[in-house]
This record gives C-alpha cells, sequence and structure tokens, in this order.
C-alpha cells in the first residue's frame, strides 16, 4: 500500500506553534532547524518529520517518540527497525508532502498528481492532532 500525503501550511502557522511542536523531534533535528535563516524553511522541516511520524505510526505499532530515524548511503531517510517502510518528504513553499510505501521503496517530487491514493490536509489539522488529541490520525 502506498499514500501521498500533502500537508497545506496555512499562513496562521506561527513561531510559538513551532516552539510548541519542536520537542517532537531529536535534539539533532532541533539543532538543524534553528540553523535555518528563514521561518518557511525551519517551519517545513519540522513540519515534514513530524508528518513523516505520524503517517509512519499508522503502519506501525510505534508510537511517534519511539521513531527513529536514520540516513542511508544515499543520503535518504529510514525508519530504524522498521525496513519495509520507505518514504520520502518533500517540501516547497506552503506546501509539504510524503509519500510511504510499506513494501518498495518509492520517491516523491515536487509536482505531485493525484487523486489516488492522495490525502491533503491543512497545519490546523496536523497541530490539533499532535497537541491536542495523541490518538487522532490523519
Amino acid at each position: 500500500m502506498f499514500e501521498v500525503v500533502i500537508l497545506t501550511v496555512t499562513p496562521e502557522f506561527t513561531q510559538n506553534e513551532l516552539d510548541t511542536l519542536l520537542p517532537l523531534v531529536t535534539s539533532d533535528k532541533q539543532k538543524r532547524i534553528h540553523r535555518f535563516h528563514f521561518f518557511r524553511d525551519a517551519r517545513n522541516c519540522l513540519l515534514g518529520d513530524i508528518l513523516a511520524r505520524i503517517e509512519i505510526c499508522c503502519f506501525t505499532d510505534l508510537n511517534i517518540n519511539q521513531i527513529e530515524f536514520l540516513v542511508n548511503e544515499y543520503g535518504k531517510l529510514f525508519v530504524v527497525d522498521k525496513p519495509r517502510i520507505h518514504f520520502n518528504i518533500s517540501h516547497a513553499g506552503n506546501y509539504v508532502a510524503i509519500y510511504q510505501n510499506a513494501e518498495a521503496i518509492c520517491h516523491v517530487c515536487s509536482t505531485i498528481q493525484g487523486p489516488p491514493f492522495v490525502k491533503i490536509i491543512s497545519t490546523i489539522e496536523l497541530v490539533k492532532a499532535v497537541i491536542y488529541d495523541k490518538n487522532t490520525t490523519l
């Protein structure tokens, strides 16, 4: 099964929300996010990581804070101890997308054509799912 999830980043997403979500990622990722010069880049990097974690939770028995990412020899992220889950994150402008597949290696490009297996959500839905209702799946 594969799925493309497109996150539409709303203009209302603030530094305060970014700071609230930051503890959900590793300290190394937090340091990387703090090095960005532009808020949009930091925001998209953080949201891509969190979106990947939430969606991977749907395919696994892992909790969001149990997911550990490593980088393979090609520079691509993978989930530790879950080698059959492949995903890629792409972000541009006000969109963050993840393509994931539990069976084969997949890649997402910046031009995603739908609608099969495409789920579109907003940052408001993402923030609510993460902060207010830990059991919510997108």
